[in-house]
């Protein structure tokens, strides 16, 4: 999981998953929320921080479950520019 933050403030403006490529990857496929966030926000920079989910041994980490914590996060937090959930 990862979250793109304001540059200087405490708000978390996207959370997503990168399930089978790169944080890099995801950041560059994503043009057109790059361009909303600074025509409608004014936002120039961000910071980006990247979370390890860990899980006890009895348990694995699926692709389902991936998914679940990263909707349950988006719906928990209401990022700016999750408009999909």
């Amino acid at each position: 999981l990862y979250a793109y933050l304001r540059p200087s403030a405490p708000e978390i403006l996207y959370i997503g998953k990168s399930d089978g490529c790169t944080v890099r990857e995801r950041w560059r496929n994503k043009q057109a929320f790059w361009r909303d966030l600074e025509v409608e926000r004014g936002i120039f920079r961000h910071r980006v921080i990247v979370a390890d989910i860990e899980m006890p041994a009895e348990f694995r980490m699926t692709r389902q479950l991936l998914a679940d914590v990263e909707s349950l996060l988006i719906h928990r937090l209401k990022p700016w520019g999750n408009i999909q959930c």
